[in-house]
């Protein structure tokens, strides 16, 4: 697979997962679909450096800009998901101190 697709599919991905809810069952698939693909984007990158073929500065640079616009991306969607556990995480313990107070009742 080349390095441009695979960065286009991990694009894809990643913004599949910032509009889908996080309840979603999907999220689980995407989550793992992207591990595997930046795994193998990392691979060919590695590759990629270890070659003797003599790279182009520019799409190296090109790439190390990808990466961390992706890196952006994928820490926002992170850090949404993180609050939303929060979030819930305070609901729950607010309607357990309600389901408290109507038990003693």
């Amino acid at each position: 697979m080349q390095l441009q697709e695979l960065n286009q599919q991990i694009s894809d991905v990643l913004l599949n997962l910032k509009k889908i809810p996080a309840e979603n069952e999907l999220t689980d698939i995407l989550v793992l679909n992207l591990q595997a693909l930046v795994s193998e984007r990392q691979f060919l990158v590695d590759n990629l450096l270890k070659g003797d073929v003599t790279l182009d500065e520019k799409f190296l640079l090109q790439q190390l800009e990808l990466t961390n616009q992706l890196c952006l991306l994928a820490q926002e969607i992170m850090t949404e998901r993180k609050n939303l556990l929060v979030l819930t995480s305070k609901n729950q313990r607010k309607i357990n101190v309600y389901q408290t107070i109507d038990a003693n009742r």
